[in-house]
């Protein structure tokens, strides 16, 4: 667990570094180096994070006041620019999330020492203690009664959207206020094109019936 826990500290602030970076490049220039390399870690964290939390309630050595605000962070960044869509049209917003988490993953050099010295990662030493506790089980069981049905919820919602502007090319969205539907602009010279979304609910054999009475080579 300590091997688990101390790669998530490093992962999660090599993430906020490059993406810190990156996003201060983006800035000044239209390239943007560690796309990818971010892009990776930030998927490595998210998925650790899941383990790691459920970790919490078993494992009382895991110190919740360093590992809670991380996790929280990993989850907002999920959902933030979902529950509110203005977030995404900031363009310092991916900076100052940058930023927030380079921050958050420094938290853990005001809480471990090793040797005398401060430490990014937990000293074997706060492994002496029992692994396992009841009452930090029912605590953290009782704790998570109301938030894990909601949590669970969002993230579902969040995925459905994703999925939706993913095979939609960003025309179709689905937000907290319901489905929202984009129009894009493309100019090139004196031209001006405007692409809107449709959606177009009917039955299924009316369309098979359109389809099929129009002349062949119409389409």
């Amino acid at each position: 667990m300590r091997v688990f826990a101390n790669l998530f500290l490093i992962l999660f602030l090599a993430d906020g570094g490059f993406s810190l970076v990156d996003e201060l490049v983006s800035l000044f220039s239209p390239l943007m180096p560690f796309t990818a390399l971010r892009s990776l870690l930030a998927v490595t964290v998210i998925v650790m994070a899941v383990p790691l939390y459920l970790c919490l309630g078993i494992d009382r050595r895991l110190p919740k006041r360093v590992f809670l605000p991380l996790l929280i962070f990993v989850y907002w960044s999920l959902i933030s620019t979902w529950l509110f869509p203005v977030l995404a049209d900031i363009r310092i917003y991916g900076l100052l999330m940058a930023g927030v988490q380079v921050v958050l993953g420094s938290l853990p050099l005001c809480c471990f020492r090793k040797g005398g010295a401060r430490s990014l990662t937990m000293p074997p030493e706060l492994f002496a203690a029992p692994f396992f506790s009841l009452r930090n089980t029912l605590i953290f069981s009782a704790a998570n009664l109301p938030v894990i049905p909601l949590a669970l919820v969002l993230l579902v919602f969040c995925a459905a959207n994703a999925y939706m502007a993913e095979h939609t090319s960003g025309f179709m969205r689905l937000e907290p206020g319901g489905l929202k539907m984009t129009e894009k602009i493309y100019r090139r010279d004196n031209r001006t094109i405007r692409l809107a979304a449709m959606i177009h609910v009917g039955d299924r054999q009316y369309y098979d019936e359109l389809a099929g009475s129009l002349a062949a080579g119409r389409l």
